[in-house]
């Protein structure tokens, strides 16, 4: 599109020289660059003129009509005394473009604006915070811009209908204006009527039992309507992960005479199978492949049933988890699982084999879960070498907030857990163990960001050495204590292998940039250590490492130095995962 070039008090912009086809139409001095632009697009010369048409009279008579139409434009938005005078006529031959000067004069003003809500205002504050935005918009001594007058319109309108006014309407809507004294005064008037509410939830035919998918509805009748509160149930519904499309829509046409809205969810069903298949790499465990399998329905009351498996040197598992979703199958459902899994790093061997039952439920903004674990385990850590059964109950909670899942730029992590087992409930052993998780994120820059993680933990057991590996602390490794190997940081017993101990402290204090769309750089410092007492030494490492920002998290690669220790080499860190 041709571009108005513009200058105030007559200083021309530099101007190019631009071929036949590209011919400048229109050059507007007096006024500043936004205004020229815009100008220069609403009249017919640039258009045309973009659109090829060069004949010389023509191109004069549409220069001429120019002169009223960016007269028309002005006065709309306030400058009813302006000028525009054609100063040169476009002259294609010579890529010549038309040339006007503009004097603005002064702009036309509100002496007064009424702009409120009859009946008196309704108890609804963000339709009353949304005609208040708009009174400091339209207001005795605002600019009488006619294009911000019928944005302020539009948007009230829209927002009282949004909010379920739809019988929303102004009963007066004026700008009355006084030539004499050369101001105006407007009017704005608003009658929202009746608000409609939410009525009856009617569930069309669904491959579910319909009382499960209405104990996903969130929306109660006699609520008021908001457009908001359908988008979320229905984004609610999707993230069950039964459906591939869901529809909740009000039905207009049988609204009562109270204003109440009955209601419609239409769902399509989402494949009832799902199948997994990975492969990747870390150096905590080495390469690891995986398979998955999930059947996301297996009845009309929603009964799932998932399998999982992963190998790798280190660590090896496999387990099965069946769902049933129970009051709120959105926040609340019964887990019931049953696994196997092997550990042999460094530092233990462990072969695991466990079931559990679990109630995992949502309390506001926290995930708790209430659980019972039966488990057999045979391990052996240094001089520590058993077989115990353990029959463990415990409480989780977990709150994880970031304000956008790639690259967040606010957010944080908060994971605390208790639990424990006694011999006189058929364990090996008496313990009690409290974990705490910690992550902040907080953005310092537009690219740069501080990220700090915590984990802490605690046994109490008299008996430490019936204890198997399972519950005791190790650290070191690519999401503990860089610089070290995978849990090689811990007490040890009298021939030097780590044992585990009964306390762990670590953190990380870390400041990531990110100097493409997809990749930056890291520096951080590590420290901490597991521990049966606290005169053990504190580990320390720092270094630096490369990120890759992926869908699936981000992929960091970490080289790290264990400055605490003197003869360590440094390591070399590859993990995936999200940030928090």
């Amino acid at each position: 599109m041709p571009v108005a070039t513009a200058a105030r008090n007559g200083d021309h912009a530099s101007r190019g020289k631009p071929d036949h086809a590209d011919l400048l139409a229109i050059e507007i001095d007096g006024i500043d660059t936004a205004l020229a632009q815009r100008l220069a697009e609403g009249v017919r010369l640039t258009r045309e003129s973009a659109d090829g048409y060069r004949h010389p009279a023509r191109l004069n008579r549409l220069a001429g009509e120019a002169v009223d139409e960016m007269q028309a434009m002005l006065s709309a938005l306030g400058y009813r005394q302006a000028q525009v005078v054609l100063t040169a006529n476009p002259q294609p031959a010579k890529n010549s473009p038309a040339r006007y000067r503009v004097t603005l004069g002064e702009p036309l003003r509100y002496r007064t604006f009424d702009l409120t809500m009859t009946p008196p205002p309704v108890k609804d504050p963000e339709l009353v915070t949304g005609v208040e935005l708009a009174r400091e918009s339209l207001r005795a001594g605002a600019v009488v811009d006619q294009e911000r007058y019928e944005q302020e319109k539009d948007r009230l309108l829209a927002l009282a209908r949004e909010r379920g006014y739809f019988a929303s309407r102004f009963t007066r809507h004026e700008i009355l204006i006084d030539p004499e004294q050369y101001e105006a005064r407007g009017r704005l008037h608003l009658d929202p009527g009746v608000r409609s509410q939410f009525g009856e939830v009617r569930i069309a035919e669904t491959h579910l039992e319909p009382r499960l998918v209405q104990r996903m509805i969130h929306i109660q009748p006699g609520d008021p309507y908001q457009n908001r509160v359908l988008l979320l149930q229905e984004q609610a519904l999707m993230d069950s992960d039964y459906f591939s499309s869901v529809s909740v829509s009000p039905s207009v046409a049988l609204q009562g005479p109270t204003g109440t809205l009955p209601l419609t969810v239409v769902t399509t069903p989402r494949n009832r199978y799902r199948y997994q298949a990975g492969a990747g790499v870390t150096t905590d465990i080495g390469p690891r492949l995986s398979v998955g399998w999930l059947n996301r329905y297996l009845n009309r009351q929603g009964h799932r049933l998932g399998l999982e498996g992963a190998a790798a040197p280190v660590q090896s598992s496999l387990e099965g988890e069946y769902r049933i979703p129970i009051r709120d199958p959105l926040q609340d459902s019964l887990l019931l699982r049953a696994g196997w899994s092997s550990t042999d790093s460094d530092s233990r061997e462990s072969e695991l084999f466990e079931t559990s039952v679990e109630r995992s439920i949502a309390r506001g903004p926290w995930r708790e879960g209430i659980s019972l674990r039966a488990l057999q385990e045979r391990f052996d850590a240094g001089d520590d070498e058993g077989r115990s059964f353990l029959l463990v109950p415990g409480v989780r909670w977990e709150r994880l907030w970031s304000d956008r899942p790639q690259f967040p730029r606010r957010g944080y992590r908060i994971a605390l857990g208790l639990h424990g087992s006694a011999e006189t409930l058929l364990s090996d052993a008496d313990f009690v163990q409290a974990t705490l998780s910690l992550g902040y994120l907080h953005a310092l820059t537009e690219r740069t960001r501080l990220i700090v993680r915590g984990d802490l933990g605690a046994t109490a057991t008299a008996d430490f050495e019936d204890l198997p590996a399972s519950y005791r602390f190790f650290a070191g490794g690519d999401r503990s204590l860089r610089g070290f190997d995978f849990e090689t940081v811990g007490p040890e017993d009298g021939d030097g292998d780590v044992v585990g101990g009964r306390y762990l402290g670590v953190g990380s204090l870390e400041i990531d940039h990110r100097f493409g769309e997809s990749w930056g750089g890291a520096l951080f410092y590590d420290f901490g250590g597991a521990f049966n007492h606290r005169q053990q030494p504190v580990e320390h490492a720092v270094g630096t490492g490369l990120r890759l920002f992926t869908p699936i998290g981000t992929l960091r690669l970490d080289l790290a130095a264990a400055i605490s220790r003197d003869g360590l080499p440094w390591r070399l860190h590859l993990s995936v995962g999200p940030d928090l």
